[in-house]
């Protein structure tokens, strides 16, 4: 058990100690979950991912001391809810399981969280059935890219963002899909554009028909001839967002996403369009980023940049987010401040 490693020095003191001599892979990988969480404050809403802070709290300490790394049970629990009522394997169980499911979604996060604190290792859960049973932080070396980006620097005052990718609609029929990832092929392209086009004609049927029967019908107009019209101009409105929404995503190359596309515990949640490379195809990915505000200590998320900063997609403080706002450089993941604020 961890007795006297306080937060503080896991997220800032070990991850600059870490760059001046080897540490065990566990270690790094371990200081690599630290460094996500610090950032993205997950552990701070989510007690599944405070059960993961505690694992990587436990595994970096014994990793560093040569210690075993095999985390029980009630290891876990005595260290995030020592007094819950249930016994230790009912407690963790469920937290368990979301982190399983989360983890599949917070791959480019842990790689740019190893890159930044010049680490060669992230990590992968992994449990041993038994009694006890155990938990373990593996260590998995980066992957390879043919041409890895530079990490930027953090501009003075700025902050960086840390990316987690978000299931996409129809999640269940593909594991790419639950990883909030749609390969970008000439299937999905001509079905985006079939879909408009199907839903571009059958606006431009109903309209034709409205004219053909307004046309022949002498009577006064009805209640239902008034609903009918406004119908029809809600959904001309609709398709003129579709369209004004994909001609935005193919010539930015990221929106936000429309809520209908993303599951009800996510919010802020961008559309990016990937471009291919040698190595694959183009992709539609659902992502969500955020960052911890400098000024305040809290999460920051991406928000449309609305009338204060028309054609742009920012990051405003949940505490603060009229006055703490940055801006959000999609290529670079870092973001400086928006408005002057007072220290």
């Amino acid at each position: 058990m961890l007795d006297t490693m306080t937060f503080a020095v896991q997220s800032e003191t070990l991850p600059g100690a870490f760059a001046e001599a080897p540490h065990p892979p566990q270690a790094q990988a371990a200081a690599v979950v630290l460094a996500y969480l610090d950032n993205t404050q997950l552990a701070v809403r989510n007690k599944a991912f405070e059960v993961l802070k505690e694992l990587a709290t436990q595994t970096l300490a014994r990793a560093l001391t040569g210690k075993s790394t095999d985390i029980t049970t009630l290891n876990l629990k005595t260290g995030v809810a020592p007094h819950a009522a249930k016994d230790a394997s009912a407690w963790l169980s469920p937290h368990w399981a979301r982190l399983i499911e989360a983890e599949r979604n917070w791959g480019e996060g842990m790689i740019a969280a190893a890159r930044r604190e010049k680490m060669a290792f992230i990590p992968r859960l992994e449990k041993l059935q038994g009694n006890p049973s155990i938990y373990r932080i593996q260590a998995d070396p980066i992957p390879d890219e043919a041409a890895p980006q530079p990490v930027p620097a953090i501009p003075k005052d700025g902050i960086y963002y840390t990316p987690e990718s978000v299931t996409a609609p129809g999640g269940f029929l593909s594991k790419a899909l639950r990883a909030g990832i749609i390969p970008w092929t000439v299937v999905a392209r001509w079905s985006v554009m079939l879909t408009v086009m199907s839903a571009l004609i059958g606006v431009l049927i109903l309209a034709w028909l409205l004219l053909w029967f307004g046309l022949r019908t002498s009577r006064p107009l009805s209640p239902i001839d008034v609903t009918t019209s406004i119908v029809f101009l809600m959904l001309l409105a609709s398709l003129a967002s579709v369209f004004r929404f994909f001609g935005e995503l193919f010539d930015l190359r990221i929106v936000m996403a429309p809520t209908l596309l993303t599951p009800l515990s996510k919010d802020n949640v961008t559309l990016e369009l990937r471009p291919s490379t040698e190595n694959s195809t183009g992709e539609l990915v659902f992502a969500r980023y955020s960052s911890t505000c400098p000024i305040c200590s809290a999460s920051i998320v991406l928000f449309d940049g609305a009338k204060d900063f028309p054609g742009r997609i920012v990051g405003r403080c949940r505490r603060s987010a009229r006055e703490h706002v940055y801006s959000f450089d999609h290529a670079r993941k870092i973001g400086h401040p928006l408005r002057e604020v007072a220290t």
